[in-house]
């Protein structure tokens, strides 16, 4: 059982992780997202996208920490094409 405790802390610290990311990036996504598409609307979808997609693969985020910010802004530039 306490193992179990253990794995729901880290998904926790992950999802938490996560949600700070995309706190801190989300203007600047947005702003990327918005010179290409030109909506607001499409761009808040691009960016949510994007960030759904970086959540799924959250485990290749956080062995790439460094690039996380490069990494997500070439996935809104791709969705927002």
């Amino acid at each position: 059982m306490h193992q179990k405790a253990g794995v729901n802390e880290a998904r926790l610290s992950q999802e938490d992780a996560i949600n700070e990311l995309f706190s801190q990036h989300y203007k600047a996504s947005l702003r990327t997202a918005y010179r290409i598409l030109r909506s607001k609307e499409d761009s808040e979808d691009a960016v949510q996208t994007a960030y759904c997609t970086a959540t799924a693969a959250k485990s290749r985020l956080f062995r790439a920490r460094r690039k996380v910010e490069r990494v997500l802004q070439s996935a809104i530039q791709r969705r927002a094409a």
